[in-house]
């Protein structure tokens, strides 16, 4: 026996079918992106927990290491203080300057013909402003024998080298009436 269906609303049936049909169509789709989408995320889950073992064991091993690490840094510190208790001691063995020593070098290499207007010390420098009169010798040979003289003077080559004694300028001039060169010696430490 055929059913026969009268259909009293005739947009109705047509709407739900339309509906109907389209879930028909999709749900095999829906449910096939559902499984894919579970199955991607169980391998990411796995994949994450091989890539945490590998950080566990790392981890264990830092906390292994750790006093290791502050042994250590402790000693370097110890070390960065002892260097500096090194320099405080060096600095206090240091050879001190003796001013008067290097004024009576001076003054015995000096040459007669030979006077100074005018010593700057300055930090690790002299500079000697003078002026240098004829007698006996020209005017440069006096200077020139007087920074060889300087630079046989022991205690006076032990805080200057001998390369550092150097004739900066020259130039001639008179004081009252007699031809003189005023000439300027630096002595550097460097």
């Amino acid at each position: 026996m055929k059913i026969i269906r009268i259909n009293l609303h005739p947009l109705r049936e047509k709407k739900e079918q339309k509906t109907f049909t389209v879930l028909k169509k999709y749900f095999p789709y829906v449910f096939a992106a559902f499984f894919c989408l579970a199955g991607i995320n169980i391998v990411l889950f796995i994949f994450t927990g091989f890539y945490r073992l590998p950080h566990k064991k790392l981890k264990k091993e830092w906390q292994s290491l750790t006093p290791q690490v502050k042994e250590i840094l402790s000693l370097k510190e110890e070390v960065d203080a002892l260097n500096k208790e090194k320099t405080e001691y060096k600095s206090l063995f240091k050879k001190d300057i003796l001013i008067s020593r290097i004024f009576a070098d001076i003054q015995s290499a000096l040459p007669k013909n030979i006077w100074f207007e005018q010593i700057k010390i300055e930090k690790g420098e002299i500079n000697f402003v003078g002026y240098v009169v004829k007698l006996n010798e020209d005017y440069l040979v006096s200077l020139d024998r007087f920074i060889k003289e300087l630079k046989k003077k022991k205690y006076f080559t032990g805080i200057f080298p001998r390369g550092n004694i150097n004739l900066k300028t020259t130039r001639k001039a008179k004081v009252s009436g007699v031809r003189v060169v005023k000439f300027e010696i630096g002595c550097d430490r460097k």
